[in-house]
């Protein structure tokens, strides 16, 4: 179950980090255009929003006024990229696939927000789907050869030396997690069981934290 879990979340890691033009800052997952940098903020805001105008509000302040172009309505702020207008945008539909779709064009296909998030090829969707079904099925490797499953499966198919290769890759990944996550004394337990004729064996480790807590991976 372990070594399950650990694949299904660093599949997507392993495959794009081989993409040459990403960076260790793109593995970040971003789910609000508050926590873009504060270039790709301002870049953000201008493509979502109309050129802002300036206006004093009724307590004699002066403000700042601009007009979403998804939405059609105003949006207020004391400031030109205010963390209003970022808010706003996260809320866009697809709005980081706009984001990317906009500066790649713009800059020739690589722009600045290269740095901040993650572009998964159509090959490392596919790679991923292929490992994420035969690990999470308990399959064997010729689960990707199959008739039956290529004839059905909506994906691309791949052969089973490229399933194997990046069935390694990813285990490698996995080992190191482990590794150094576990710290230098720790204990290990076993627990095993059957299922339909099947034997499985799983191994733990567990140790005490600072706190005198109890921690088991």
């Amino acid at each position: 179950m372990i070594k399950k879990t650990l694949l299904k979340f660093d599949t997507h890691n392993l495959v794009m980090s081989r993409q040459e033009h990403l960076t260790e800052q793109n593995k970040e997952s971003f789910t609000s255009a508050e926590r873009l940098s504060q270039q790709d903020k301002k870049i953000a805001v201008d493509l979502f929003f109309d050129p802002f105008e300036t206006f004093t509000n009724q307590a004699g302040k002066q403000q700042v006024r601009r007009l979403c172009k998804d939405c059609k309505k105003n949006k207020i702020a004391d400031q030109p990229y205010h963390v209003n207008f970022l808010k706003h945008v996260s809320t866009i539909d697809a709005w980081k696939e706009k984001l990317i779709e906009s500066t790649s064009r713009d800059q020739g296909g690589h722009g600045p927000l290269d740095r901040t998030f993650r572009v998964v090829s159509e090959k490392a969707k596919t790679y991923h789907s292929w490992l994420e079904w035969t690990i999470m099925t308990d399959s064997p490797s010729t689960f990707v050869e199959n008739e039956y499953n290529r004839k059905y499966a909506k994906i691309e198919c791949i052969s089973r030396t490229t399933y194997d290769k990046y069935k390694d890759l990813v285990h490698k990944v996995v080992e190191s997690k482990i590794k150094n996550e576990l710290p230098p004394t720790f204990f290990i337990y076993f627990d095993g069981w059957s299922c339909s004729g099947e034997h499985y064996l799983c191994m733990f480790a567990t140790w005490t934290n600072s706190s005198g807590g109890v921690v088991i991976r």
